[in-house]
């Protein structure tokens, strides 16, 4: 595992923080992440949490910047 800078979300800049742009952005998140196979757990199941666990970070994050 390894951070990497989503791309592509330029149309998200500067907007409002709802659940269309939130929606955005972890669907984008979701297709860059690559489970990696070392697990019995299946991948999508990994990408799906990989995904909403960004949500949820963003959304926090965005809050407490106020």
């Amino acid at each position: 595992s390894y951070p990497f800078l989503v791309s592509d979300l330029e149309n998200e800049i500067g907007k409002t923080l709802d659940d269309t742009v939130l929606n955005a952005v972890t669907k984008r998140i979701g297709k860059l992440i690559k489970p990696m196979r070392t697990t019995n757990i299946p991948g999508n199941y990994r990408r799906h949490v990989s995904s909403t666990m960004a949500r949820r970070l963003i959304a926090e994050l965005f809050e407490e910047a106020g």
